[in-house]
This record gives C-alpha cells, structure tokens and sequence, in this order.
C-alpha cells in the first residue's frame, strides 16, 4: 500500500476529537495562528457542541472559521449547515461581515456540483471557502508535514533528519541524552545571521 492510501486510512480511523486535534495542528503549521479551539474541551481530545469548532483572529481584524468532520453519510449537507451556522450571529456572536475565510476539513468527497454550490454560497457573502478533504489533508501530511503522521496517526513517515527547529526541540529534548539542565526552552532560542567580517 502507497504512503497516501497508508495515511488516508489511518485518518479515516479518526474520531472527531483526535481529528480536531490534528487538523488544529496543521492549520498553525500552514500559518494561522491565534487559534481558539471553540469545539474542543481543554485537555482532552472530547469535542463540545459550539460554533465554529475553531477560530482564528487574523491580523487584519477579522476572523477565519473551521468546521471538522468525519461523518461520511450526508456528508455534503453536514457541510452546508456547518457553514450556514458560520454565518449565524446568534450561534457566534461575530458579524458575517467580519468574517473572511470559512475552512472545512472533511473525510470524504464532494462533487464539483456541491463544491460550486458551497464556493458561491459562500462567495455571495464576501467569504473565501477552503475546503480540505481526504485526499488533500494526506497529501499536504505526506509532503509538507510528515511529522502529523507520526504525532496523530501512529505512522512514522520520515527519518528525523529533516524537522522544523521546533519539531526538533520538541523531539529530542524528550530523549535520554537531553537532561533537564541542558534541555534549551523553544522561547530561549534566537536566530541569527552570523556576522561576516571583511
């Protein structure tokens, strides 16, 4: 079996708190920060009923929404009432005009026809839709974050040579060679360019 498909089943293996968890994860990786993960009890994988499942305050003052789901019967609709109660004030408190993208991370397909009725429902509101299903969350896990895979799929995907400075410190500050003395907190470290004398 092909590392995709590998990835894919194990996602598909995924219950909705663990799946939260690991989408949560790959959006801050991608680069959204500010992360409120609304749907989510503290300190555990259990979700909790609320709207959007996370939210994101974006530097421009407004707001990113995502939405996560496993289900797989009556996928595209579970999906349409996802994004409609995005755009209700009363579930969230937040203006649709203060909200500027909506992301779903989904395992399933959805048919061009349902993928451009949800584009342009969203479109007609001034909002950017990101739809991320199945084949697109393991790709982006197989080529991009391979560390994902191992953290929440149990599937080692890569060597260890390669990891972001804090994949590093987060993986190898836990092994014995490290001791709590010479373990080095991810704010102590600062980057810089070395100075070249002429």
């Amino acid at each position: 079996m092909g590392i995709q498909n590998q990835i894919k089943s194990k996602l598909l293996e995924l219950e909705g708190g663990k799946f939260q968890r690991l989408c949560d994860d790959w959006l801050h990786r991608r680069g959204y920060e500010n992360i409120n993960a609304i749907g989510m009890m503290t300190n555990t994988d259990r979700v909790v009923k609320g709207t959007p499942d996370c939210l994101f305050m974006q530097p421009n003052g407004k707001y990113a929404f995502s939405e996560y789901t496993v289900q797989q019967d009556r996928l595209s609709q579970k999906i349409e009432d996802d994004i409609s109660k995005c755009f209700d004030e009363t579930k969230t408190g937040i203006s649709s005009k203060q909200i500027s993208e909506i992301i779903i991370c989904y395992l399933g397909k959805l048919s061009t026809h349902k993928i451009n009725h949800l584009r342009n429902f969203c479109q007609e509101r001034g909002v950017l839709l990101s739809l991320n299903g199945l084949d697109s969350l393991s790709l982006s896990i197989q080529n991009s974050y391979p560390v994902l895979s191992e953290m929440y799929l149990d599937l080692p995907l890569d060597t260890g040579q390669l990891l972001s400075v804090n994949d590093f410190i987060d993986r190898y500050s836990k092994h014995n060679f490290t001791s709590p003395d010479t373990a080095i907190p991810k704010a102590q470290i600062a980057w810089s360019r070395p100075k070249i004398r002429v």
